[in-house]
């Protein structure tokens, strides 16, 4: 099943940059880059969640959040993408200095990305990403196939508020 974006966009959405309370684009900005790791959830065919812990590494186009994942070759999430471009993406992040607690939910559409220059552009922003010398090891990002999420929904949980950005489809 594929999705378009704008079916993607909660009830109600005009499509438009919005938010409530006052959410803004660099608060989202400010809470991925806080974390290394983040959730990534697919639907399968028989709609069981499949969740994976993943580096990314964050873009901006055009005021919309782009999160890059490298993955494995066969690996079950590159089959549910398939099926349903539907994702959901999380991340807590704890400031004990703070005493504060930071939650990030994200919803968005996935692709596998086939174009060498945005695969090459991806692996760039991965090998300059802080903390990239602890994982690297692990991701021969040249070789593993780059998954895309254009993000359409971002929610911040953080010290009693909540915050909400819908972006445009």
């Amino acid at each position: 099943m594929s999705t378009d974006a704008s079916s993607a966009l909660p009830s109600g959405s005009t499509g438009a940059p919005s938010s409530s309370d006052t959410a803004t684009v660099d608060e989202v900005v400010r809470v991925v880059n806080a974390n290394q790791l983040i959730t990534f959830t697919t639907m399968s065919r028989n709609g069981w969640p499949m969740t994976s812990c993943m580096h990314f590494v964050l873009r901006m186009e055009e005021g919309r959040p782009l999160i890059y994942l490298f993955t494995h070759d066969g690996h079950r999430k590159m089959d549910n993408i398939a099926v349903d471009q539907r994702v959901s993406l999380s991340a807590l992040s704890v400031d004990e200095a703070a005493a504060g607690k930071t939650w990030l939910r994200m919803q968005g559409l996935c692709h596998e990305v086939r174009d060498p220059a945005e695969q090459v552009s991806a692996g760039e922003l991965h090998e300059t990403r802080p903390g990239y010398e602890a994982h690297a090891p692990f991701v021969a990002h040249q070789y593993m196939p780059l998954l895309r999420v254009d993000v359409v929904r971002a929610e911040i949980f953080e010290n009693g508020r909540t915050l909400a950005v819908d972006f445009p489809a």
